[in-house]
């Protein structure tokens, strides 16, 4: 029977989808078509929070007093790249032919049973070969305010 290398399995994580946005011209968000479901060949899953801070501090105080002002997240997936047609590579084919930069996006994943929801727009691709290890493709998802809770776990 084949099997996949255990390399290839994500910890505890189940489904990962992609669906394009279009938002209209008051600001609605509605999806799109094609969703992109990752299959089991992504190395990596990041989600990264940032806080903006700005120091706030009377002058006669010595001590700095950091003050959240905004909060920033990502989400970055890595993807080991093989050979075939292009939709053998989900993240080539959706984030670089068919959207490009810029573009908005609904990424969900699932991990230990819960779903996290994430609204992001396109900000980095890249593809990687470094000798002897697998050729991998790298998409950076940075926030956008869908006016809700970003992102959002379930």
């Amino acid at each position: 029977m084949a099997k996949i290398p255990r390399w290839l399995i994500g910890p505890g994580i189940t489904t990962v989808t992609a669906t394009p946005l279009t938002i209209a011209n008051d600001g609605t968000i509605s999806t799109t078509t094609p969703v992109v479901t990752f299959s089991l060949r992504w190395k990596n899953i990041k989600l990264e929070s940032t806080a903006k801070l700005e120091e706030i501090s009377a002058s006669d105080v010595a001590r700095d007093n950091n003050v959240p002002v905004s909060v920033s997240t990502k989400v970055t997936v890595d993807e080991i790249m093989q050979t075939g047609a292009p939709d053998s590579n989900p993240i080539n084919a959706a984030f670089t032919m068919a959207f490009g930069a810029g573009s908005y996006w609904l990424f969900n994943f699932t991990r230990a049973g819960k779903t996290c929801t994430y609204y992001g727009t396109l900000s980095t691709y890249t593809e990687e070969a470094s000798g002897k290890g697998a050729v991998m493709s790298n998409v950076v998802l940075d926030m956008v305010d869908p006016g809700s809770a970003n992102p959002a776990f379930a």
